[in-house]
């Protein structure tokens, strides 16, 4: 009998340390499921925070994988434009201390002081409101003063031309030249600059010497050009 009540009393503790075993599994299954549950509504709560701080990254240069983030094609154009945006030419707010002349001192047909001339190409008579400086086909002509090229075009009487604001209200339109590949609308030019060369002009075809014709407008104003040059005594 004692045999027999001792064979129970061992199988009753197997049971009882079996039994103990499979509920601390049970409780550290339990604890592991709800640290996961916790661990995964961190990441949710935190995925929107990190999504924010890379939106806010996106234009500064990223170093993870050796790599740098791109600025956005739209934020690029922007930029662009800004910095590329045509301006007008700027002059400067005084005229010219100086002048040269554009093309030698010879001079053809002078300033008529507003008193209409003779014209036998055009067959009438008009004021000649420039100074004609002679030369030789292809002879350089020069900025008369710094200043901004303004136009440079071509005109069915007068030919080709370049126009120059020096600045100061001083406007010189230079007929009859032809512009050099190096120059542009817009660009500044230096006293003394070769600008262009000695061409045609149409309307005064009649002369028999090359020449280019020199205007001078001062605040708009049709002026004497040498005596705005200061050449007169």
């Amino acid at each position: 009998m004692n045999y027999e009540k001792e064979n129970v009393q061992q199988k009753i503790k197997k049971y009882s340390i079996a039994i103990s075993s499979v509920m601390l599994i049970v409780a550290i299954m339990a604890v592991a499921a709800v640290t996961s549950n916790d661990l995964a509504e961190d990441v949710t709560t935190t995925a929107p925070a990190d999504e924010n701080v890379e939106a806010e990254l996106t234009n500064v240069p990223d170093t993870r994988n050796n790599e740098t983030l791109i600025v956005p094609a739209t934020e690029i154009t922007t930029e662009t434009a800004q910095e590329t945006t045509t301006e007008e030419p700027t002059t400067a707010d005084t005229a010219p201390a100086s002048y040269i002349l554009p093309l030698g001192t010879d001079i053809g047909n002078d300033y008529s002081m507003g008193v209409p001339v003779y014209n036998s190409v055009m067959g009438d008579w008009r004021t000649h409101d420039g100074v004609d400086f002679n030369g030789n086909y292809g002879d350089g002509v020069k900025a008369i003063a710094d200043g901004t090229i303004t136009e440079i075009g071509e005109d069915a009487v007068m030919g080709s031309f370049i126009t120059v604001n020096h600045g100061g209200g001083v406007e010189a339109c230079y007929y009859g030249v032809t512009a050099s590949d190096s120059i542009a609308k817009g660009m500044k030019v230096t006293q003394g600059d070769k600008i262009g060369t000695v061409g045609t002009i149409p309307g005064e075809a009649d002369a028999d010497y090359p020449h280019i014709h020199l205007e001078i407008r001062v605040d708009g104003e049709i002026s004497d050009p040498i005596q705005v040059m200061g050449y007169y005594e």
